[in-house]
């Protein structure tokens, strides 16, 4: 209840089952985020394939960022050898 302007209330959970103790608890953060001026992010829900991201700036936190998506590497190959892979 003492969130500063723009803050980030962040759970490492799983989305609560709904009308349960986690969900009030879930709304009653999302309450708290949003008069702030914040946002409230779950682990699982928001970045479930990996890290969860913020930037801490002397401007304060910056909004949680996807990792840019990177190419696959090309295949390896060995030269004069094409008959066989690599291991």
């Amino acid at each position: 209840s003492q969130a500063q302007n723009g803050a980030y209330i962040i759970a490492s959970s799983k989305q609560p089952e709904k009308n349960t103790g986690k969900d009030l608890a879930k709304r009653a953060y999302e309450l708290i985020a949003g008069e702030a001026g914040g946002e409230f992010l779950c682990t699982m829900k928001d970045s479930p394939e990996e890290p969860l991201m913020l930037e801490i700036t002397e401007g304060g936190p910056t909004p949680p960022r996807k990792k840019s998506a990177i190419a696959a590497p090309p295949p390896k190959t060995q030269k004069g050898r094409t008959e066989k892979g690599y291991a």
